[in-house]
């Protein structure tokens, strides 16, 4: 083997060693959901906040996981933008969806859950359905109108009209 040949090689694996990091590599969500360095990421982005959206009170990182780790959808690179869009639904309940924006899985910029209202205990008949809710999570306190333009399109073209669009900012 020459040296140029040599060359050409070494460069073509640095270049992909250390992307990485990047979703150049992935089809879909269930690819990258299971890697350490996007769990970490995604702890570190949630910390201890807890909620309840898929269960009373839980951690939103373990429910935000759960949710991301049933059936994937495709990545889609948000036009115009550094940032793809990934989404899944929460294995034997596709009723509980999830989808995190991302650069690469290591610095995802917002998160969202869809999740529902359900019945009071003892309901007027006309008010007893399931609502369906998005929460939107960002670390900013006013959070991009763009990012919640994405996340909000993308849970409408999953459940259609929601009762209503959340934000909860992750200090």
């Amino acid at each position: 083997m020459n040296i140029k040949k040599v060359l050409i090689l070494s460069t073509f694996l640095f270049v992909n060693f250390s992307m990485a990091g990047e979703l150049t590599g992935y089809q879909n969500t269930n690819q990258f959901v299971h890697k350490s360095t996007f769990k970490k990421s995604t702890k570190s982005f949630f910390g201890s906040s807890r909620g309840t959206y898929t269960w009373e009170n839980g951690l939103v990182y373990d429910q935000v996981i759960m949710a991301l780790l049933g059936p994937p959808d495709d990545i889609k690179k948000i036009e115009g933008t550094e940032f793809y869009l990934a989404s899944a639904c929460q294995v034997h309940n596709c009723g509980v969806k999830a989808a995190v924006i991302l650069s690469d899985i290591q610095n995802p910029v917002a998160f969202a859950i869809i999740h529902t209202e359900k019945c009071p205990v003892k309901p007027v008949l006309s008010e007893c359905n399931r609502y369906e809710e998005v929460t939107i999570f960002t670390k900013q306190v006013e959070a991009d109108f763009k990012i919640k333009s994405y996340l909000t399109e993308w849970a409408e073209s999953k459940v259609g009209k929601l009762k209503s669009v959340n934000v909860k900012v992750i200090k």
